[in-house]
């Protein structure tokens, strides 16, 4: 829900958009259930943050191949691990730029082998190997392996 200071930044935002000319290239589209689909029509996920629990739009990102930069707070390191993707400073928009247009720019064969590892890294967030996982736990602690 966008209300109080989350409406007017997002005004902000739509206005120096339109100043800047690019409101053909960003897009505000609302709420969607067509994330995936989107997210591999997509060129790049940016998710510059200063603060992170999970981030499941990180490991939504990688199941589909699209390349990430993200800032490296709290969770996101640990959801990222073993990916080509890049992480900056939260307080460094520079070090962000460079990493975007680092990014888009790579080599095809780069792109690929970086997509390939994205994919294989969301493999570990799918549910069943989570729930594996869980139960492992779970019989380890009881037999009192842990």
């Amino acid at each position: 829900m966008n209300t109080g200071d989350t409406m007017e930044m997002f005004r902000q935002m739509k206005k120096r958009i339109a100043m800047e000319h690019w409101d053909e290239k960003v897009k505000f589209l609302g709420f969607r259930n067509d994330i995936p689909r989107l997210m591999a029509a997509s060129d790049i996920l940016t998710h510059p943050t200063r603060i992170e629990g999970f981030g499941l739009v990180l490991a939504e990102a990688l199941a589909v191949g699209l390349p990430i930069v993200a800032s490296n707070v709290e969770g996101i390191p640990e959801v990222l691990a073993g990916s080509d993707s890049i992480m900056v400073s939260p307080d460094d928009p520079l070090a962000l730029r460079e990493a975007v247009l680092r990014t888009l720019h790579r080599e095809p064969h780069e792109a690929a082998s970086a997509s390939e590892k994205g994919r294989a890294r969301a493999e570990e967030f799918r549910i069943a190997k989570r729930t594996d996982a869980m139960i492992q736990l779970f019989d380890d602690v009881l037999s009192g392996r842990f």
